[in-house]
């Protein structure tokens, strides 16, 4: 008689317990340890021929070890899902393998690269899938003059089909959407080799501008100006004194003035004056106005210092 009334009892415990598994009270984990192995990353490049600095990468996310929710069939929520490990030091490891791969390793750089985590969600698109969104960014800064050289928000969303009664599916969803996300640092990571491309042209034209610089000398200079004698309104004359030490300040740096003195136009005379004037006095010239002289003409003193072509 007891064996007969426990038999219906343990059947209806047996029902519960199927009961309890198909709708996921049982609370879901993804782990993040499993994660990075199965991800599709690049294998690293061991000969790296640049370099950059990997700064700070930041987990903004509110909840940090919360992902989302599971629902039943009848999209009702009956658990949560979270994550296990640490999300930062995850995407900071992508960041550096993908840059490894294309040949960019860690060490001494005016580049620095950060990045933050500022997504990861999951929920149910309906009774049989659900979806993990992840949501990153990704800068690189010149350290010089910390100063943002780029910077892209990454983002990853991938569905997949649910069963409820393992992790595996939320698994499955999180590594699709980080795989997303590794293919554009794959794509930024190449993009990187042209900024330092960019840096070594510059550098260059700065050897280049350097060397020209040193192929010129450099000599003080103290000119007077004078206009031309008649005398017309202030200005105009000091004017025509200034124009007149430039042009004497001109010649010294051994600039030719013929096609000067073919120019009748004052204000012609002035543009002309004022564009070979640029190329030869150093920044920081100072003018000394002197005023009317007392045979009439107005002078200026030009103090500076002049590039002399050899």
């Amino acid at each position: 008689m007891r064996y007969l009334i426990a038999k219906p009892a343990l059947r209806l415990v047996l029902l519960f317990l199927l009961f309890l598994s198909s709708c996921a009270f049982v609370p879901r984990t993804v782990d993040l340890t499993k994660i990075e192995t199965r991800m599709a990353i690049p294998p690293d490049n061991l000969s790296n021929l640049y370099h950059v600095r990997f700064g700070i990468f930041e987990d903004k996310r509110q909840n940090k070890d919360k992902l989302g929710f599971a629902r039943n069939k009848l999209m009702m929520i009956t658990t949560t899902v979270s994550l296990q490990g640490n999300m930062s030091n995850l995407y900071k490891q992508i960041v550096k393998k993908n840059f490894a791969s294309v040949g960019i390793g860690e060490g001494d750089s005016e580049l620095l690269v950060e990045g933050s985590m500022l997504e990861a969600k999951t929920d149910a698109l309906g009774p049989d899938n659900i979806y993990v969104q992840i949501k990153t960014s990704l800068t690189i800064i010149n350290a010089i003059n910390n100063t943002p050289i780029f910077n892209k928000i990454l983002k990853g969303y991938q569905v997949v089909p649910v069963t409820q009664i393992s992790n595996f599916a939320w698994e499955e969803a999180f590594v699709g959407a980080m795989n997303q996300i590794n293919d554009q640092i794959q794509l930024i990571a190449v993009e990187t080799i042209n900024l330092f491309s960019k840096s070594k042209a510059d550098h260059y034209q700065k050897l280049v501008e350097a060397k020209k610089e040193k192929a010129q000398d450099l000599i003080d200079v103290l000119i007077e100006g004078f206009d031309d004698g008649i005398r017309t309104i202030k200005q105009q004359d000091r004017d025509e004194a200034l124009m007149n030490a430039k042009l004497q300040a001109i010649e010294r740096a051994g600039t030719s003035i013929t096609s000067f003195t073919k120019v009748e136009n004052f204000t012609l005379k002035k543009e002309w004056i004022e564009s070979k004037a640029k190329a030869v006095l150093l920044p920081g010239f100072q003018i000394i106005d002197k005023g009317y002289q007392e045979d009439g003409t107005y002078l200026v003193i030009l103090s500076g210092k002049i590039k002399v072509k050899r």
